[in-house]
């Protein structure tokens, strides 16, 4: 008798899973940048601000597709066996702003690009994510008698809203990341066997791993610009071939998520 393969896994946006912080600086929320010093309010009015109406809009693609197909020889009863796993999925998510959200820049210190978000008042963001996955186990020879067909649970595939917050960070002197962290999704949609995914190069699919080029003296007054980031990760599950007198198996899969991102900044005052 076969094995019963465990239970997929409960489907999450691919994201870092870093804890929400909503009043910190977003520069703080991704490690890997520079430190920078926040001006205080005196040395503020002495290097100048700049307001901005900010507008973002990001949107993820991802795909996901799997077989495995094991026989066997069922003890030399002269039938064989089957096992069969096929899965496929794929999940769209879109965020934006409802209307622009205004962000206080401030010079940074010395040599430091300037601070996007010195109010620590995060962009509100809007969207939708829609999930659709179907994960089937079928069974075939002497053993479909106890081994009935399964599909994955699929309750939370299908359309749910999104409610999220965006700031900016900036990666080196030159390029800016979105911060921001999805949270998790209500129900299980499948998105592949119950063995997670390897993603090529060991980065998985974050939105604050898309960067964006930008250069520092356009936050110093430049009257409207956009900046954008676009990045596709590809991974998938081992490919596995197997065979001997009495069992044959194969399987393989690939997954693939694309991130797009684009905010729009509108010089609205000076200080």
């Amino acid at each position: 008798m076969p094995i019963t393969a465990a239970a997929p896994r409960r489907a999450l946006l691919p994201i870092s899973a870093l804890a929400r912080r909503r009043r910190l600086l977003p520069l703080l929320l991704v490690l890997a940048a520079p430190a920078v010093v926040v001006p205080t309010s005196a040395s503020a009015a002495a290097s100048g601000s700049r307001i901005y109406a900010v507008t973002f809009k990001a949107e993820l693609q991802e795909s996901w597709q799997y077989r495995e197909s094991f026989a066997d020889d069922c003890q030399l009863t002269g039938a064989l066996c089957t096992r069969e796993e096929v899965g496929q999925g794929a999940t769209r998510t879109t965020l934006r702003t409802r209307r622009p959200h205004r962000l206080t820049v401030l010079r940074g210190a010395g040599r430091r690009p300037p601070v996007i978000g010195a109010d620590a008042d995060p962009v509100p963001l809007v969207g939708e994510t829609v999930r659709a996955g179907s994960l089937k186990t079928t069974y075939g020879g002497p053993w479909k008698a106890g081994n009935p067909d399964r599909a994955a649970d699929d309750e939370g595939c299908g359309r749910q809203a999104l409610r999220e917050e965006v700031s900016f960070a900036w990666r080196g002197t030159k390029r800016v990341a979105p911060s921001i962290v999805l949270g998790s999704l209500d129900g299980a949609c499948p998105d592949g066997p119950s063995a997670a995914p390897t993603w090529n190069d060991d980065a998985s699919p974050s939105l604050m791993d898309v960067l964006a080029s930008a250069s520092p003296s356009r936050f110093r007054g430049t009257k409207q610009f956009t900046i954008r980031g676009s990045r596709t990760f590809t991974g998938g599950w081992p490919s596995r071939s197997s065979s001997s007198r009495t069992t044959r198996l194969s399987s393989s899969g690939d997954t693939k998520a694309t991130w797009t991102w684009e905010a729009t900044f509108r010089l609205v005052a000076r200080r």
